[in-house]
């Protein structure tokens, strides 16, 4: 199964010729939409409270979570319960920036989904802004 996504997964990627994405050292993939200054080095480290914005969508498409049903968030880095790929991938981020990840399932919500609308051992995309870190 993991074989799979990770083939969905590079095959978005060779279809997206105009982004560059990195492959995370913690088993997803990510590209910058907006990217801050060089200048700027403050990344979320634990304890601090973040703020952001994001959406979850298949990686067929088809949206799950719209950006406007979950609302902004805040998050205290490592404090808190958030899926493992988002936890991971805010640690990534800077201030204004605005990132879109490629989870497979088991960096996403893995064997049980949400119990929701998210089914088990789906792999997501997700587009996050951080609006800023405190």
């Amino acid at each position: 199964m993991a074989a799979q996504e990770k083939k969905a997964i590079l095959q978005i990627i060779e279809k997206d010729k105009d982004a560059k994405y990195n492959n995370s050292n913690n088993g997803f993939w990510y590209t910058y939409k907006t990217k801050a200054s060089e200048s700027d080095t403050i990344y979320p480290k634990k304890g601090d409270l973040v703020v952001f914005e994001y959406n979850l969508i298949e990686l067929d498409g088809d949206t799950i979570y719209t950006t406007e049903e979950i609302g902004t968030r805040e998050y205290y880095i490592d404090q808190e319960r958030i899926f493992s790929g988002m936890r991971q991938g805010l640690k990534l981020m800077r201030e204004g920036e605005t990132v879109t990840f490629l989870f497979p399932s088991y960096k996403a919500f893995g064997y049980y989904g949400d119990l929701d609308r998210i089914g088990k051992n789906v792999a997501l995309q997700s587009t996050v802004t951080l609006k800023s870190i405190n």
